[in-house]
């Protein structure tokens, strides 16, 4: 069975995989706006373009990222707000607010495995 990340970009360099941890989830600072809600995922392993990987609660909310690079040791925040993605922060561009007390936001690389989950207990 190959391995599920190539084990050298150039001879004698190794690629380590990426390491996704959600570390938190910002509450909207309103419940009928999304404005201020974010979600922070941090990268602890090798660098990784999350084309592909998706954002997913408990209730099937789907964040697909687009053309991006997270370099190790770096984090991106996922605002569920409208705006222009930049090289820290992306946006989802919803109406209304989608994590909510005691739901999971689960990030998922592009072959569906879950990299992470991060559960809301409020």
């Amino acid at each position: 069975v190959p391995p599920a990340f190539p084990a050298t970009a150039l001879a004698g360099t190794s690629i380590p995989p990426p390491i996704l941890k959600i570390t938190a989830i910002l509450p909207a600072a309103n419940p009928n706006s999304p404005a201020g809600e974010t979600v922070i995922i941090q990268n602890l392993g090798g660098r990784v373009n999350l084309k592909g990987y998706i954002l997913i609660d408990l209730r099937g909310n789907l964040y697909a990222f687009p053309d991006f690079v997270l370099n190790s040791n770096a984090s991106v925040r996922v605002h569920t707000e409208a705006g222009l993605d930049t090289a820290t922060d992306v946006y989802w561009g919803r109406s209304a607010p989608v994590w909510d007390a005691n739901d999971t936001a689960t990030i998922k690389d592009r072959s569906g495995v879950t990299m992470d989950s991060y559960s809301i207990r409020r």
